[in-house]
């Protein structure tokens, strides 16, 4: 029989991360489209995205937030080139957005179509070329404000770093008003291409879905990215 005391130390350490234990990154599939599927211009395409995470769930059941889950699209006019270019400065993008799903941005937000705000990139378009425009915006922000875009009420986060608020700024301003570049929250919807090209002989459209997991309790390093990227060709 176990004496209390080792009865006591067996469920402390019961409720610590076991030694070496690791985060498992999450599954992320695009189920629709599907890899090197043919597009048109002008066209609407339904997107649908899975994810499996150990940790988290999966979206099929509801536990896992379609908020955090992300997909981008970006247009490119050489197939070569978007397979070759997609990696730059990339990361960056899927750790801001990951960043703006786990908050309530994309609740209020999207990127190129008003919600109850404005689109990101009506933001990108007003504020891209004034002096000192992440300050301002980064307190608007935290701070709250009425009145720049009609009576609705940017309400206030003063629970979100200052530095977290200026990567998304710098993110928004650098990124959202690239008419080659869109971005959706959510495990299903629709993306359109856009009208035909003049000059353009060949297009192709670049789709990544990523989920970041909530990682290891007690454990700040341990969140994983997963994704999945697919190309769609022209017609």
């Amino acid at each position: 029989m176990y004496c209390r005391l080792c009865i006591f130390i067996a469920c402390i350490f019961s409720f610590l991360p076991l030694s070496g234990q690791e985060n498992e990154p999450p599954v992320v599939r695009i189920i629709t489209p599907v890899e090197n599927e043919k597009f048109s211009w002008g066209t609407l395409i339904p997107f649908d995205i899975s994810v499996e995470d150990k940790e988290d769930g999966y979206t099929k059941y509801d536990e896992i937030s379609p908020s955090k889950v992300i997909l981008t699209v970006q247009y490119r006019s050489d197939s070569e080139k978007a397979v070759k270019d997609f990696n730059i400065d990339f990361n960056r993008t899927i750790e801001t957005l990951s960043l703006m799903g786990s908050l309530d941005c994309f609740t209020c937000h999207k990127a190129k179509e008003k919600l109850i705000g404005p689109s990101f990139a009506e933001i990108a378009e007003r504020y891209g070329n004034r002096t000192e425009p992440v300050e301002l915006l980064a307190e608007k922000i935290l701070m709250g404000a009425q009145g720049t875009w009609g009576d609705q009420i940017m309400p206030a986060h003063p629970n979100i770093a200052q530095e977290e608020v200026e990567q998304m700024v710098t993110w928004i301003l650098n990124n959202a008003s690239d008419a080659n570049f869109n971005f959706f929250s959510g495990t299903s919807g629709a993306f359109k291409t856009r009208n035909e090209p003049l000059g353009e002989t060949q297009g192709s459209y670049v789709l990544t879905a990523f989920y970041t997991d909530e990682g290891i309790k007690g454990n700040l390093e341990s969140p994983k990215t997963g994704r999945q990227k697919i190309l769609l060709r022209q017609k």
